[in-house]
């Protein structure tokens, strides 16, 4: 491939729109040129989702627990695979996979979940309807409803799988809180 059909093919790729009159000018870039084009625009990916997998031994459980308390829908359910949406404007993805699964290494290699380096976070504009809502209808909860210094109103459920759940709403931190905290 040319240099110019190299260097062509890599703007396009990276949704830039290049004037024609420019092309033929991009025959002329030495090879030095081309590579230093390239190098300096690396291709940024399109992100369709972002989402955390849990691992699960209880795929009904957690479903039912993730519709009935929060609201979430199915966006696709299997017998080891399970995408859930979460209700709003901008719905979240939240997926939960069942420790065995038909191509799973033997033994598993992703045990279930164990409450070890991640917890959920909802974030929601009004935490007080949801956590009364939820306490008045009997889910057991965590850790109570309380204000926090650095600038939450949080309370906290576990679901069926051993996840911490935080559900949280942003409120004004307590005056310097940050001070000692905050990076240059």
């Amino acid at each position: 491939m040319s240099d110019s059909a190299y260097i062509t093919r890599k703007i396009f790729m990276k949704g830039y729109l290049v004037p024609l009159f420019v092309l033929p000018l991009l025959t002329t870039c030495n090879q030095k040129a081309t590579h230093s084009l390239v190098q300096e625009q690396p291709m940024v990916p399109k992100f369709k989702d972002v989402y955390a997998v849990y691992i699960t031994r209880k795929m009904e459980e957690t479903k039912a627990f993730y519709e009935k308390w929060f609201g979430f829908t199915t966006l696709f359910n299997s017998s080891w695979f399970l995408i859930l949406a979460s209700p709003g404007e901008h719905p979240q993805t939240l997926a939960f996979l069942n420790e065995v699964w038909p191509h799973s290494p033997k033994p598993p290699r992703f045990p279930a979940y164990n409450q070890s380096g991640s917890y959920l976070t909802i974030q929601v504009s009004d935490v007080d309807p949801l956590y009364h809502s939820l306490k008045t209808e009997g889910l057991s909860i965590h850790y109570e409803l309380t204000n926090e210094p650095w600038g939450q109103r949080r309370f906290s459920v576990i679901d069926p799988s051993g996840i911490f759940i935080d559900i949280v709403q942003d409120i004004d931190p307590q005056p310097g809180y940050w001070d000692s905290y905050i990076r240059n």
